[in-house]
């Protein structure tokens, strides 16, 4: 019974109850709402390093886990209160951000203080797709990434150029040298 009611909710979720057409779930956004969820899960459960896997990948360049979890602004984040959250909406930008896609999640947050009370929070989260991943960067900057990635393609460029100089070097010229 169990499996049946699991797998008419699923086929609700997906295709919606009640519908004659099928609705079509974004694979972009399935991925930010998965990502979104995750984090907060891991949050919750005391794994700050949900933090350091979401921003950009130059950070991992230049700081590494350990260090990471000491910075001040890491150490001291709890979300040992957060009650609940809710996805209300994903929303894409029409226009490349920093050259990459963007997209925004709004988000209800409910707090339990410790009086019992709720205390609700909008927010909206921006999320980027950086290396076909979705990511809420929340200390490394856009300026930043991009120039890490032209380092990088610069780099590329000069190794294949070389590369290139060194084969075309190797090979005897026209003399027989």
């Amino acid at each position: 019974m169990t499996v049946v009611v699991t797998a008419a909710l699923v086929t609700a979720i997906l295709f919606g109850a009640g519908c004659q057409t099928q609705k079509i779930v974004d694979p972009a956004k399935a991925e930010i709402i998965k990502n979104c969820e995750m984090m907060f899960i891991r949050l919750k459960a005391g794994d700050k390093l949900a933090i350091y896997d979401n921003e950009f990948p130059y950070l991992r360049e230049d700081v590494d886990q350990e260090t990471f979890l000491k910075h001040p602004m890491v150490a001291k984040y709890r979300v040992d209160t957060l009650y609940a959250m809710q996805i209300d909406s994903v929303t894409f930008a029409d226009t490349l951000v920093g050259g990459k896609r963007m997209a925004v999640t709004a988000l209800r947050m409910e707090y339990r203080l410790k009086n019992e009370s709720l205390f609700v929070q909008q927010l909206n989260l921006r999320w980027f797709e950086v290396d076909h991943k979705w990511i809420k960067p929340s200390s490394t900057t856009m300026v930043k990434q991009n120039q890490f990635e032209e380092d990088i393609r610069i780099y590329q460029e000069a190794v294949k150029e070389k590369e290139k100089e060194e084969s075309q070097g190797s090979t005897p010229d026209s003399s027989g040298k």
